[in-house]
């Protein structure tokens, strides 16, 4: 299954990442972590359900 996930301009911001401790531009403003991290962590869910 493929999915695809867009951030505008307006949810991301330049900063350190809460999770794993990168500066970056792509961080998202309401969650503190940038977008590597989050498709990372989408992408185990979806991977690892059925374990």
């Amino acid at each position: 299954m493929k999915t695809e996930t867009t951030y505008s301009d307006s949810d991301l911001d330049r900063g350190k990442c809460s999770c794993c401790g990168d500066i970056s531009d792509e961080i998202l403003i309401e969650d503190g972590r940038c977008i590597e991290c989050i498709e990372e962590e989408i992408f185990y869910e979806s991977t690892m359900r059925g374990l």
